[in-house]
């Protein structure tokens, strides 16, 4: 009989975001296998809205660490880091896994301080080109310090995930990790797409986006930050021609978010550009669309692309981080070089005058997706990753 684990997720906060959504994802699936889980995050919130209220009703043991916060605070961190070694000491986990870039650094520390196993989960490299990620790429004078603070958090853990073969091989390059402490663990997408279909649900779904019938339907998800690149996927849908009528459609809330309205009014497209705002019920919108497009500088993996190849909506991604790995171009989806509204227009109307061949990798899109990314089969990796430890 296999051990019931014990396992501590540390988490910076909890907004809405891909690697949140992981974490809690994993939290939920981890108890479903019958593993005692507890959550620890810190208490900011984000105008990306929370998923607390989330956590909670699952049912899920989650704790609030008032000085675990994102931003550089000496003091609170040092703060952070007892009360995490408080917590590992009192709770006696078989794993401490950690994630992202301040919980991944004091986490593991407190980890190691306590000699318990780590597993670190960066969800991402953080230092890519492109990425821009508030607090690393704006503050250059910081950046050899959070080098060298990850660093010692991979040191500090015992594995350390990557979401992919280029996602590892990109933070070996860097010097982040040793390569043999690398195992690949590739996000997860909810069920709830899978049973999207883009046929039943294409009406409904248009209705509720106040989209008319019959016409070409754009659109991506994801927070409204530089690093996803709204303002190329602006720009690049200026450039199609009015005749097309094709109309677009932004789902997600961020910081970015009147800017980029700002400059969706300035458009003469205008009147054909929804934003629709942080939506409980993406995966019945998805069917809504003709194609998903994700113009980001940065992803670690994209689990908006993915949510678009579950749901078997056509895909046209940029080509940055991990995408490749799971969008290839001309077989399930298509890909674009980033930062080029140009582009970017001329493969959305090329994809829009082709829907045939457009829908026959979208098919192939979905098959591939459910094999390799569905929450099942990333709680069993993790599990793998555990005991492998454990023993």
């Amino acid at each position: 009989m296999i051990p019931r684990l014990r396992i501590l997720q540390v988490i910076t906060r909890l907004i809405r975001g891909g690697a949140q959504r992981t974490v809690v994802t994993l939290a939920r699936r981890l108890a479903e296998e019958g593993c005692e889980v507890r959550l620890i995050t810190g208490p900011e919130e984000g105008p990306e809205g929370t998923l607390l209220p989330e956590v909670r009703a699952d049912g899920l043991d989650v704790r609030i660490l008032p000085e675990l916060v994102r931003d550089p605070a000496p003091v609170r961190d040092v703060l952070a880091l007892v009360g995490l070694v408080t917590e590992i000491s009192a709770y006696a986990p078989d794993v401490v896994h950690v994630h992202t870039s301040k919980a991944g650094f004091v986490g593991a520390v407190a980890g190691r301080l306590c000699g318990a196993r780590v597993v670190y989960t960066p969800h991402g490299n953080v230092f890519a080109a492109g990425a821009g990620i508030r607090g690393v790429s704006d503050r250059p004078g910081l950046r050899p310090l959070l080098l060298r603070l990850r660093r010692i958090a991979s040191r500090c853990s015992d594995r350390v995930t990557a979401l992919s073969e280029e996602d590892r091989d990109q933070q070996v390059a860097a010097g982040l990790a040793r390569a043999d402490r690398y195992r690949i663990v590739p996000n997860a997408v909810a069920p709830a797409f899978f049973a999207a279909d883009p046929q039943r649900d294409r009406e409904s779904a248009r209705r509720r986006l106040g989209l008319p019938d019959g016409v070409p339907a754009i659109g991506t998800v994801g927070r409204l930050v530089p690093e996803k690149g709204h303002d190329v996927l602006l720009d690049a849908f200026a450039r199609l021609p009015d005749s097309r009528g094709a109309w677009l459609v932004i789902v997600g809330g961020g910081p970015s978010e009147a800017d980029l309205r700002a400059r969706a009014a300035a458009i003469p497209a205008a009147p054909r550009i929804r934003f629709a705002g942080l939506r409980d019920d993406v995966p019945s919108l998805l069917p809504a669309l003709d194609l998903f497009v994700l113009s980001s500088r940065y992803e670690s993996q994209g689990i908006a692309v993915l949510e678009a190849l579950a749901a078997g909506v056509p895909v046209l991604a940029t080509r940055v981080g991990g995408v490749p790995g799971i969008v290839r171009d001309g077989e399930n989806g298509s890909l674009v070089e980033p930062g080029d509204p140009a582009a970017l227009a001329d493969r959305i109307s090329w994809l829009l005058d082709h829907r045939g061949e457009a829908e026959s990798r979208a098919r192939r899109g979905r098959e591939g997706t459910r094999a390799r990314h569905s929450e099942e089969a990333v709680t069993r990796a993790y599990l793998e990753v555990y005991r492998e430890l454990v023993g």
